[in-house]
C-alpha cells in the first residue's frame, strides 16, 4: 500500500490536516521560491516540491478538487502565472479626498439668548 493510500486510510483528511500539511511544508516552499527569484539553480528534487506545494495550495487552501490539477502542464502553470501579473505593478493612487466643508456659521449663545441673534465669521 502506498503512503499516500495510507494516508486516506481513516478518511478523507480535515481541514485542521490539510492547514498542518500547508503550514509544515512552507518553509522549504519560501527556501526554493527564495532560490528561484535569485536565479539559482535548484534540484528536481526540489523542482517536484515546489509543484507539489504549489498544488496542494490549490486543493487544500483554494479547495478545488485533484482533478483540476493533475493535466495542468508547467507550460499551463506558467500561463496562469503571466495572466494574473497586473500590467502595472504600481497602480495609480485615488484620487485625494475632496476639501472639508467650511463650517457652519458660529451662533454666540449668550447673544441669541439676550435677543441678538447674530452669526459671527
Amino acid at each position: 500500500v502506498s503512503s499516500r493510500q495510507r494516508l486516506f486510510a481513516d478518511g478523507p483528511p480535515t481541514i485542521t490536516d490539510c492547514q498542518m500539511i500547508l503550514r509544515g511544508a512552507k518553509p522549504d516552499f519560501l527556501n526554493i521560491n527564495a532560490n528561484l527569484q535569485n536565479g539559482l539553480e535548484i534540484s528536481n528534487t526540489d523542482m517536484t516540491m515546489f509543484r507539489y506545494y504549489c498544488e496542494a495550495l490549490l486543493v487544500f487552501h483554494h479547495m478545488q478538487c485533484p482533478q483540476a490539477v493533475e493535466s495542468l502542464t508547467d507550460s499551463e502553470h506558467t500561463s496562469l502565472d503571466d495572466e494574473e501579473e497586473p500590467s502595472d505593478p504600481h497602480p495609480p493612487l485615488p484620487p485625494p479626498p475632496p476639501p472639508p466643508q467650511p463650517s457652519p456659521p458660529h451662533l454666540d449663545i449668550e447673544e441669541a439668548c439676550n435677543g441678538n441673534i447674530t452669526h459671527n465669521l
